[in-house]
């Protein structure tokens, strides 16, 4: 199995999906296209979280919220009080 099926199993488990995008052996891009590929979550709201800039642009339009790193409190009440 590899190291993105293995991320999928346990996403599927997880709501709202919060992946990394730097996994050893799994790229970001590719786990969040397989996310919005499989039925069970592509309609789950996915939170990326990163401090690269520019990984942020690129995967703007699979994620539903981006948050870059230092995340601070603020940042975490306004993403929890639209998740509601």
């Amino acid at each position: 199995m590899t190291a993105t099926s293995r991320t999928i199993r346990i996403l599927r488990q997880s709501r709202p999906l919060v992946p990394r995008p730097h996994l050893p052996g799994a790229a970001g891009s590719d786990i969040l296209s397989r996310i919005r590929a499989d039925e069970n979550l592509r309609d789950v709201t996915v939170i990326l979280c990163t401090a690269d800039d520019r990984q942020a642009d690129y995967l703007r339009d699979q994620v539903d919220f981006i948050l870059l790193k230092p995340v601070s409190p603020i940042q975490l009440r306004q993403i929890a009080a639209r998740l509601k």
